[in-house]
């Protein structure tokens, strides 16, 4: 992971682990036959890895494992929290920024998942190759999503997969049920400024357009007119001299 532990471990007198886990089709693509949440089973496997080799031989405590995570982090926590295949293997979670309890398109849970094989099909179009199997041949760095999806504000980028939630039952199902059926003992849920806004990213989808006109038609895109105008107002561009990019940033 690019999270640097070791302030936290200090403060907490807690053993910190940061974990990398595959990402887009390296660790989503499904063919409908296999694949489709292997990023989520790396993060499995570092746990198991973690509780087996690493949290008792470093002196701590295998009934206090807590997984954390931001963003999409978050998200693989929120939906690792729920699923049976992860049952056992922590018991507190922290979910920064990482709803998925709302599905895709409207929020961050799961696509269905006729969505990801058809994702992967334009995926491997792309690339000239018929399957998956060929598809790892090649250099990793050349599998990423089509165009047309990266392009797509509501392209959810994970799908439901039966092998981590079986009957094809979403994460929301074990989330509101009464009482509720995930597995971890206690939550901290919350939310990081400006998460999944273009300043976060540190970019803007407008690029090279210019004028007042142009910018109000943005705001009224993203938050309606009535918003827009009172957007506008606060976010005036002559406070950032004109910039359409830099005053949307920060009104996002």
């Amino acid at each position: 992971g690019w999270s640097e532990g070791s302030r936290l471990a200090d403060r907490e007198d807690a053993i910190v682990l940061t974990l990398n886990y595959r990402l887009g089709p390296l660790g989503f693509a499904s063919d409908g036959a296999e694949g489709g949440a292997l990023g989520l089973w790396d993060v499995i496997t570092a746990l198991e890895f973690a509780r087996a080799a690493l949290i008792e031989p470093l002196g701590g405590d295998v009934d206090a494992v807590t997984l954390f995570g931001e963003s999409s982090g978050g998200v693989a926590v929120c939906a690792l929290s729920a699923s049976p295949a992860a049952a056992g293997l922590f018991s507190r979670a922290i979910i920064q920024s990482g709803p998925c309890v709302v599905d895709a398109p409207k929020g961050w849970g799961p696509g269905d998942p006729a969505l990801g094989v058809a994702a992967t099909r334009r995926v491997l179009g792309l690339l000239g190759v018929a399957s998956l199997d060929e598809a790892r041949s090649l250099d990793a760095s050349s599998l990423q999503w089509a165009p047309v999806d990266m392009a797509d504000p509501n392209f959810p980028g994970w799908w439901l997969d039966a092998t981590l939630f079986p009957g094809l039952k979403p994460p929301a199902a074990y989330y509101l049920a009464d009482p509720p059926k995930t597995h971890v003992r206690d939550f901290i849920v919350g939310t990081t400024s400006k998460d999944g806004t273009a300043a976060f990213y540190g970019r803007a989808p407008l690029d090279n357009v210019t004028g007042s006109d142009v910018y109000l038609h943005h705001l009224e895109r993203a938050w309606g007119s009535a918003v827009a105008a009172r957007v506008a107002e606060h976010y005036s561009l002559d406070n950032f001299g004109g910039d359409v990019a830099a005053a949307f940033i920060q009104a996002d």
